[in-house]
């Protein structure tokens, strides 16, 4: 899914944190990805470009780390990409 150029940051940040919190509510739904040999098998990888957009905030920043670690367990990968470093 592409969000739309024309969005300000803070209704991509919006978008992006409502699309993690129901992929959240589905995996949760779902029994944890089980370690074979100490591997916990990927069942879905999700990519989010322009990361620096949906960090800035300090108190959206902890609710996405707290989403992304639950999905963890479930055997999601989100991979966070951003064309600068930017110190947050």
């Amino acid at each position: 899914m592409n969000l739309l150029p024309a969005l300000s940051d803070t209704l991509r940040q919006l978008c992006v944190f409502l699309l993690l919190r129901y992929f959240n509510f589905y995996f949760s739904s779902t029994n944890d990805a089980e370690p074979s040999e100490n591997i916990i098998p990927l069942r879905y990888i999700i990519v989010i470009d322009e990361a620096h957009v949906y960090l800035k905030n300090k108190n959206a920043r902890k609710a996405l780390e707290d989403l992304l670690r639950v999905m963890r367990s479930k055997g999601v990968i989100v991979i966070m990409l951003s064309q600068g470093v930017r110190r947050l």
